[in-house]
């Protein structure tokens, strides 16, 4: 969780680099972030372990998912691509089957493919459903893409992650010590900070364009 919340602040610095987009950013969007950080280093306080290997893959999946999202945001709205939104989608997800067919492979988990027929019409119905939910987020997320920097769509998405375990605190009674309540509050907290950042520059962006075309 500490390491995929840091990624916003690497890609905030070379995400103009890459994209060729000119990136506005102040005190307030590197503080936004910061506080989020901390908001998730208190939630976590108690129920930390260093495992070098588990930091390494950690440390990977954090470089793949910032090159992701970069990539994304310049082929689908710096210089598109001539393809459609639903092709994006068919081809994102089809490229992840790659990676997800050797590690079915190598886990061995095809082997619990015969316990399929012992599932419940309940379990397939819940299945189904989790497709047609994965099929929402994935076209969701590319066309968030066309409107948000590669910055602002990862705070989005680590701040749905601590969204949805306010809910399990709240919902499902899950453990929530005093540290984890606050520390889920202040990340949700400096996502808000974050957003009303991104929303004064945004405007301070227009009210200079407006200011040079009436001179």
């Amino acid at each position: 969780v500490v390491v995929r919340n840091v990624a916003p602040i690497i890609s905030l610095v070379v995400e103009g680099s890459v994209t060729k987009e000119k990136i506005e950013q102040d005190v307030y969007t590197v503080g936004s972030l910061v506080v989020i950080l901390g908001g998730v280093l208190l939630y976590i306080e108690a129920d930390v372990f260093f495992s070098p290997l588990g930091l390494f893959y950690m440390v990977l999946n954090m470089i793949f998912g910032v090159s992701e999202r970069l990539l994304q945001r310049k082929m689908i709205a710096v210089d598109p691509i001539d393809v459609s939104k639903t092709g994006m989608m068919l081809l994102n997800n089809t490229v992840s089957l790659l990676p997800i067919g050797l590690m079915i492979v190598l886990t061995g988990e095809y082997r619990h493919w015969r316990k399929f027929y012992k599932l419940e019409a309940t379990s397939w119905l819940l299945l189904l459903l989790s497709c047609v939910n994965a099929v929402g987020i994935s076209w969701a997320g590319i066309n968030c893409q066309a409107y948000v920097t590669a910055t602002t769509f990862m705070v989005l998405g680590n701040l749905n992650k601590f969204l949805v375990i306010a809910f399990g605190m709240v919902v499902l009674h899950e453990s929530k010590s005093v540290a984890s309540i606050v520390g889920c509050c202040v990340a949700l907290g400096g996502g808000v900070i974050y957003a009303r950042a991104r929303a004064n520059l945004a405007t301070r962006g227009r009210e200079y364009k407006d200011m040079l075309i009436g001179k």
